[in-house]
C-alpha cells in the first residue's frame, strides 16, 4: 500500500509569521518626537471646553502630554489654557498631578 506524500512544514517560519501578525502597533511615543504643533492642539481644546466637561478634558490633555514625552513645561502651557476656560488653580494642580502620577504608573 501506498503511503501518501504529506507536505513538510516549515514550523519556524509559521510561529514566526503569527507572532508578526500578533505583534502590537507601535506608539505614539514611539513614531516621533513631541510637536509643538501638537501641544497647541491640545491646549487650544483645554482652552475652549464648556463648564462641566473642563476637568475631563484637562486631565485628558495632560495623560496625552505624559504619554507624548513632552517636557514639564508642557503642563504649565495647559495650565494656562485651562485658566482661560475659567478653572481655578487649585483644580488645575489636582487635576495635572493625577495625570502625571498615571504616567509613572503605566
Amino acid at each position: 500500500m501506498a503511503q501518501l506524500a504529506r507536505p513538510r512544514y516549515n514550523w519556524k517560519e509559521f510561529w514566526a509569521q503569527r507572532e508578526q501578525r500578533h505583534q502590537p502597533a507601535p506608539t505614539p511615543k514611539a513614531q516621533g518626537t513631541p510637536t509643538a504643533p501638537g501641544l497647541a492642539g491640545l491646549a487650544r481644546k483645554v482652552a475652549s471646553t464648556p463648564e462641566g466637561n473642563r476637568n475631563a478634558v484637562l486631565h485628558w490633555a495632560a495623560c496625552r502630554v505624559a504619554e507624548g514625552g513632552y517636557p514639564d513645561s508642557a503642563y504649565e502651557v495647559l495650565a494656562e489654557a485651562a485658566r482661560t476656560a475659567g478653572l481655578p488653580n487649585s483644580e488645575i494642580y489636582k487635576t495635572s498631578r493625577s495625570a502625571s502620577r498615571q504616567r509613572v504608573v503605566a
